[in-house]
């Protein structure tokens, strides 16, 4: 499948029903990324952690130059959107401050030490 958006809902969503990802390839077509995600019932990798539902379980496994600049562009859209929410004085957005933070720990140890 290809999700052409929201990849980590589908992610989310094989591993709540039993699909595992047995495969994942990243394409890029006129500047954008698209995810192409295999999967099989029962086999492969559940995804669970904020970082392998948003990038993929065996795109960060393989790494590679495509997946380092996909990684650059997640953490650019993730640090701007987390300076938006950091202007906000809301409290019911600490829980969605926390996981983008996370995701962006993890972001930057791939950056770092993997890839």
């Amino acid at each position: 499948m290809q999700p052409n958006n929201n990849a980590g809902d589908v992610r989310s969503w094989l591993a709540e029903n039993g699909w595992g990802i047995i495969d994942e390839l990243l394409v890029r077509e006129r500047g954008k990324f698209y995810p192409v995600i295999i999967s099989e019932q029962s086999r492969g990798i559940f995804a669970t952690d904020p970082l392998s539902l948003e990038v993929g379980p065996s795109l960060l496994q393989k790494g590679g130059p495509l997946v380092k600049e996909f990684l650059a562009l997640k953490s650019e859209q993730y640090n701007k959107i987390l300076e938006g929410l950091s202007k906000s004085m809301d409290p019911s957005l600490s829980k969605k401050k926390k996981k983008i933070t996370e995701i962006l720990q993890g972001i930057k140890g791939e950056l770092k030490h993997g890839c």
